[in-house]
């Protein structure tokens, strides 16, 4: 079976659930799941300029796309996230509008693939 979703290294993702493709599928739904939620607070820590906020939900981005085999994304967020423990707003401002733009997308690309792949479960 091959498996492709953009923006995903799918071996990857498989080898974090150590091949199994219905925990494979799980860590899919729920990285759609936290990603569209996060999407929104991301929004809403920085029209708040909770930059603590905004650290801790770059964090949690940086991991969860790792996990699923998101690494490009993964390490947009982790640039993202050492920005915010380091204080720097103009480089948050200065990419955020990308990096949600690529999350909203990430988030359609993967929800695009899990009915296919549920499937082969």
């Amino acid at each position: 079976m091959e498996i492709f979703i953009k923006g995903v290294n799918v071996d990857k993702g498989l080898a974090s659930a150590r091949g199994r493709l219905k925990s494979y599928v799980k860590f899919l739904e729920v990285f759609c799941r936290e990603g569209t939620e996060k999407h929104d607070n991301i929004e809403a820590s920085v029209a708040d300029k909770d930059i603590l906020l905004y650290t801790t939900y770059a964090h949690g981005l940086k991991s969860a796309s790792h996990i699923i085999g998101a690494d490009e994304f993964s390490n947009t967020a982790e640039m993202l996230e050492i920005a915010g423990n380091n204080g720097d707003w103009d480089y948050i401002h200065a990419h955020n509008e990308k990096f949600l733009t690529e999350l909203k997308t990430l988030v359609e690309n993967v929800n695009k693939a899990i009915p296919e792949l549920s499937k082969h479960i």
